[in-house]
């Protein structure tokens, strides 16, 4: 299965992760007091490889390390999150190649994992019998490296012949290998590729698409490729034919072939933004340019027709389909002048309704949706020239993920999850399903529900909102709560079961809160859209709304507050906390940005820009210095006393944001707890080891702030 369409890549995932207005009052409002500080006195603090960076980090590390572990309690929260994330009775979740399903797995033994593989047979058998293909952790003995694995791209339908990312401690940059599945060999003289962000895939076994970094020209501002060309076997790479180039202004650059039988096509995506792009077909001598809007997301092809979902309106032969709207055109008709006049839909949601993407397999499509923030999925099939749509009969309180499915069969396979209650596999075939594997449950849930409220935020706008408490929670303002948002890059936040949040927090009598804010995907385009650029104060009163509402049903007050977030959530958290500072006691703050007047300074921050606009004009950066934690940060404001967690391998996020944002708390008077670990990249953690660690200190940390 290839998944179209522009994918986030700023995002980083957690393992803690009736209407009332607020009259709750105090504090200020956003700059009131004083004018953004402009100045920047830390950038030397952006420089990783500075000794004296080295050194300031080892001091804060040591410093948060003797708070955090050296809690009596953090052992046993280790203990308890280890237990979780290392179980034996964890879902080996599934990827079809060819006639094998293959999975990726780490526990105890194996902390940087392998790839194994059995029989879809044998898949379904509740202990199937795995073969090792590829072992990271020997792989790393025999060369003294700290690989870790960033998947593999097979060739079908086959898939025995595949390109293996490996990245130095967890960066985005990654060297790709030639490996052998029915050899389980490294292919001699095969491709290979060193570590950048590269772009890659088959066209055939013997021929390439690639796009990586070749030198300054080959790059984008963002620093991705910019560059497609044609790589044969034995060839030397900078031999490899050049047959399209992007502008430096582009985002990235990349191309792919689809494998169906009754496809086989080739496409050029021209990210001209990261809410943008240019496709075109490719026939190996020219392109043509598919007639969809740039802001249009494409979702490839199937039965002979090219699909595609509309990011905006789109007014075309006296007829307007909205936002959110999922149509198709033939292929037949690309290059023709009346082309759009074929157009079809395939999906126009309601106002509660949001795309979430395509699965292919043999003889239909798998159509994600949510509803309310619940998803859903349908069957969508093409005869007689017409799309039919037919739900698939799965529980609809939750969340449903398409894991897997199959060009060659009428194979898949769905995940459905949710807050209390633990994940389940399913097995689909065509019309049939059928549950097939169940997580044990990690945590007492025989006494907690699951809510959905709404606040409404400063513009009028209502904002819903998940909390999962006990039963029995009292509405005295003493319940420890941790609130958790991302608001950005059309990501949306649904129910998902977290077996450490659960026991380390739920089970303890914390409550956790997910608010599905504007500049997420929750509703759609429009969703997402409400809080861009010059409008991304809007997620942020979102973000205060859900709190001061928590406070107004008296579910919790500031003293028992927290919030988390990270990377853009990160982002959202920093302007929580300086922005509002007397709703909150607890801030776990990940990967973020913070500052936003230098972030398209730090690549690949210049990919972001469709997001928040490009602080270079200053009308931008009138309207960004005004959330701009970095910039927003004061003396003789009671701030809480945040902790920051970051990776020195983060090449998406740079780890400068966060060390200049405690540099400057501690010069104007706050007390901060920072830790940086040196591997991890985005996620903050390489293998399982590292991710109990990080987990542990992040509630220990809340416990001392939110529980004590």
């Amino acid at each position: 299965m290839r998944l179209y369409g522009r994918k986030l890549i700023l995002a980083v995932s957690f393992v803690a992760a009736g209407c009332a207005t607020s009259h709750f009052t105090g504090g200020r409002a956003p700059n009131a007091a004083n004018k953004p500080d402009m100045t920047d006195p830390y950038i030397w603090l952006e420089n990783s490889n500075d000794p004296k960076v080295k050194q300031w980090v080892q001091d804060h590390n040591a410093a948060s390390k003797q708070v955090l572990e050296g809690d009596s309690r953090f052992s046993q929260i280790a203990d308890e999150a280890r237990k979780i994330v290392v179980a034996k009775d964890r879902i080996p979740y599934p990827t079809q190649h060819g006639k094998m399903v293959r999975n990726f797995w780490q526990d105890q033994d194996h902390q940087r994992g392998f790839v194994r593989q059995t029989t879809l047979t044998d898949y379904m058998n509740a202990n199937p019998k795995w073969e090792t293909v590829l072992d990271i952790d020997e792989l790393n003995k025999a060369e003294g490296k700290s690989w870790v694995y960033e998947g593999m791209t097979c060739l079908a339908p086959d898939d025995d012949l595949c390109l293996v990312s490996l990245s130095d401690g967890g960066r985005d940059e990654a060297e790709v290998r030639e490996f052998q599945v029915s050899t389980k060999q490294w292919v001699s003289n095969g491709f290979k590729v060193p570590a950048a962000k590269t772009r890659v895939g088959w066209i055939d076994k013997d021929t390439l698409f690639i796009g990586t970094n070749m030198g300054p020209d080959s790059l984008t501002d963002s620093g991705y490729p910019r560059q497609v060309r044609v790589w044969k076997r034995g060839q030397k790479l900078e031999d490899s034919a050049l047959v399209f180039s992007g502008n430096k202004s582009d985002v990235s650059v990349e191309a792919f072939r689809n494998f169906r039988k009754d496809s086989g096509r080739m496409y050029i995506s021209q990210g001209l933004s990261f809410f943008e792009a240019k496709m075109f077909l490719f026939d190996g001598k020219k392109t043509t340019e598919l007639p969809f809007p740039t802001t249009a997301d494409f979702q490839g092809d199937f039965a002979g027709q090219l699909m595609a979902m509309l990011r905006q309106d789109w007014s075309v032969n006296g007829k307007t389909y909205a936002a959110g709207t999922v149509l198709s055109l033939p292929v037949s008709q690309v290059g023709h002048a009346d082309a759009l006049k074929h157009l079809e839909v395939i999906f126009a949601p309601t106002a509660k309704q949001a795309f979430q993407g395509f699965a292919r397999t043999r003889d239909f499509l798998l159509l994600g949706a949510l509803n309310n923030v619940r998803g859903e999925i349908l069957k969508v099939t093409r005869s007689g020239g017409k799309w039919t749509r037919k739900p698939v009969k799965m529980p609809n309180d939750g969340t449903l993920t398409i894991i897997d499915s199959n060009d060659e069969t009428n194979d898949y396979f769905v995940t459905y999850q949710t807050y209390n209650v633990p994940t389940s596999l399913y097995w689909g075939h065509g019309s049939a399903l059928k549950k097939i594997k169940s997580l044990p449950p990690k945590f007492d849930a025989h006494d907690l529900i699951v809510e959905q409220h709404e606040a409404v935020s400063a513009d009028g706008t209502h904002v819903p909102y998940f909390i999962v408490h006990k039963k029995t929670m009292k509405l005295d303002g003493g319940n420890p709560t941790l609130l958790y948002a991302y608001g950005g890059f059309e990501v949306s936040e649904t129910p998902l079961y977290s077996g450490v949040n659960g026991k380390v927090w739920l089970e303890k009598g914390g409550v956790y809160v997910v608010a599905n804010i504007r500049g997420g995907g929750e509703f759609g385009p429009r969703w997402h859209e409400a809080a861009l650029k010059e409008n991304r104060q809007r997620a942020y009163d979102d973000f205060a709304a859900v709190a001061k509402d928590l406070i107004a049903r008296k579910i919790t007050s500031p003293r028992r507050l927290g919030i988390e977030g990270g990377s853009n959530g990160g982002l959202l958290v920093g302007v929580a906390f300086t922005q509002h500072p007397e709703l909150y006691n607890a801030v776990v703050c990940e990967s973020a940005l913070l500052d936003m007047i230098r972030y398209t300074q730090m690549p690949p921050g210049a990919s972001w820009i469709g997001e928040y606009g490009d602080p270079a004009d200053p009308v931008v950066a009138a309207y960004i210095s005004k959330f701009s934690p970095y910039q927003n940060i004061r003396s003789g404001v009671d701030y809480p006393e945040a902790f920051f967690h970051i990776s020195t391998a983060d090449d998406r996020v740079q780890p400068g944001h966060t060390r200049k944002m405690v540099a400057r708390l501690e010069e104007k008077g706050h007390h901060v707890l920072f830790y940086e670990n040196t591997e991890g990249g985005h996620g903050g953690a390489a293998d399982p080891e590292q991710t109990v660690h990080k987990i542990s200190m992040e509630f220990i940390y809340l416990h001392r702030k939110l529980m004590d």
